[in-house]
């Protein structure tokens, strides 16, 4: 049980935290440039170096909407 505490990753730095939020903020800086593109969720999430539910995660947390009705906003824009 000890060795399992040990072994276990330690939780995201603030300063690690702050720079994958930056990452996604640029990325919708980038949508917002290029709407049209065809956008895939994993281009997305791998362009913020983050898998594809984490991603999602954030976006929603940092935009208030998913990805996909995030671009689907700004192309009717």
């Amino acid at each position: 049980l000890l060795r399992s505490v040990e072994d276990e990753p330690e939780p995201p730095s603030a300063r690690n935290r702050a720079g994958v939020e930056m990452r996604v903020l640029k990325l919708v800086a980038r949508l917002r440039a290029d709407p049209g593109r065809k956008w895939t969720l994993a281009e997305l999430a791998s362009s913020c170096r983050l898998g594809r539910s984490q991603f999602s995660k954030l976006f929603v947390k940092l935009t208030g909407d998913t990805p996909v009705r995030f671009l689907n906003t700004l192309r009717v824009q």
